[in-house]
């Protein structure tokens, strides 16, 4: 069987066709969160979770809706599981000198970015609960922010799914543009001297829902640059399919 990314696809007996992958990986967020997981697979569900909640989130902020708050919040609770069983599993499956060693930093990493999307989760709730209503323009600013950082997470998943230098120079470069439009979006909406005590509240929760999609970004490019160390190591292992407990 061919191994593919970080671990075999043990659930595939061929390479199905890539119609076949898309419909996987857009269903893999719907998956519980199990201790045997596999650890590709692991990886796979974390981001295809944290991907979801950036649609959800998306979803809200274009319609002021509460109906995916609660979906979106459930989904950043099976995020933190992820986390604690991937590092348990790489933590068990190699030796101290064994360099995918190293991989144990990536469920961290991911785990930071769901933490983003929860302030920006909490920050819809205030919306919602106070009625607070953004301008067209921060609105509209926040909604493209939100998009490109949804189709930033749908290339790191496939970078999970079939590591690629290309497609992560790709993201990392495309993360460097977005960090500098963030930061012309906030200086446009609030200069820096009139921030503090005198921001309105929602004001306050744009702002908040800014910044966490800059560390979001930010957290986003250095996961891809942890994942460009291993092209190599990846692209030569085989027989690393490994599972929480051992196979």
């Amino acid at each position: 069987m061919e191994e593919r990314g970080l671990v075999s696809n043990s659930t595939s007996k061929s390479e199905p066709d890539a119609k076949g992958i898309d419909w996987e990986l857009a269903e893999l967020h719907k998956k519980p969160v199990l201790e045997h997981i596999g650890v590709q697979e692991g990886f796979l569900v974390m981001v295809s979770k944290l991907t979801e909640m950036v649609r959800l989130l998306l979803k809200c902020i274009s319609g002021g809706s509460a109906s995916p708050l609660d979906e979106c919040a459930d989904l950043a609770n099976e995020v933190h599981q992820c986390e604690k069983v991937l590092t348990k599993a790489l933590l068990a499956a190699h030796g101290a000198d064994d360099p995918l060693k190293a991989l144990i930093r990536l469920p961290f990493q991911l785990e930071r970015i769901g933490d983003r999307l929860e302030i920006i989760l909490g920050c819809c709730r205030i919306r919602v609960t106070a009625g607070l209503d953004l301008n067209d323009k921060a609105e509209s600013g926040l909604h493209q922010m939100l998009a490109v950082l949804l189709d930033l997470m749908n290339n790191l998943r496939d970078a999970f799914w079939k590591p690629d230098s290309v497609l992560l120079e790709s993201i990392i470069c495309e993360c460097r543009e977005v960090g500098e439009k963030l930061q012309e979006l906030r200086l446009i909406f609030w200069p820096p001297e009139q921030a503090g005590h005198s921001a309105s509240q929602t004001t306050r929760t744009y702002l908040d829902s800014l910044d966490a999609i800059k560390s979001a970004n930010e957290d986003l490019g250095k996961i891809c640059a942890s994942l460009m160390e291993f092209e190599g190591v990846l692209a030569t292992s085989r027989g690393i399919g490994l599972t929480n407990g051992g196979a």
